[in-house]
């Protein structure tokens, strides 16, 4: 659990993602945005600070999409779509993202080098450029 949450303050919160959840990105160029985009969903709770969203729903819809295989919707897709994947990512395995591709001819992908599941925050170049590509050549 990368933000030990409920904080005993806002201002432990603060000094949490203006700290340690920098020196855990280990110089990531968009560190101190992320750290701020967290630390603006940090409310203050019962005497601390903790989230503002509901932490174990989040966590019970995760574990919930990931209970059952869902290639028959995979093939259903009818829209071009686009599967971007990090290299390095340990949420889509190289396995499911290549069979992705091979289940329906409408899904395209873009695997990008470097990046672990949050492709947008650690390559967010190739991320953009990633989406205006598929866009501009399915005519969006």
């Amino acid at each position: 659990d990368w933000v030990p949450t409920p904080f005993t303050s806002r201002q432990a919160a603060k000094d949490f993602f203006e700290g340690e959840f920098i020196q855990k990105l280990q110089g990531q160029e968009n560190a101190q945005v992320l750290a701020k985009y967290f630390y603006t969903n940090i409310k203050e709770v019962d005497g601390g600070a903790d989230w503002r969203f509901y932490k174990p729903g989040i966590l019970a819809s995760a574990k919930e999409g990931r209970s059952q295989e869902r290639w028959e919707e995979i093939r259903s897709l009818q829209c071009p779509t686009l599967v971007i994947r990090g290299e390095n990512s340990d949420e889509l395995s190289e396995e499911v993202y290549l069979r992705m591709l091979e289940e329906n001819s409408k899904i395209q992908g873009l695997e990008v080098l470097r990046a672990g599941h949050w492709v947008h925050f650690e390559q967010p170049q190739i991320f953009i450029q990633g989406l205006k590509d598929f866009f501009d050549e399915n005519g969006y």
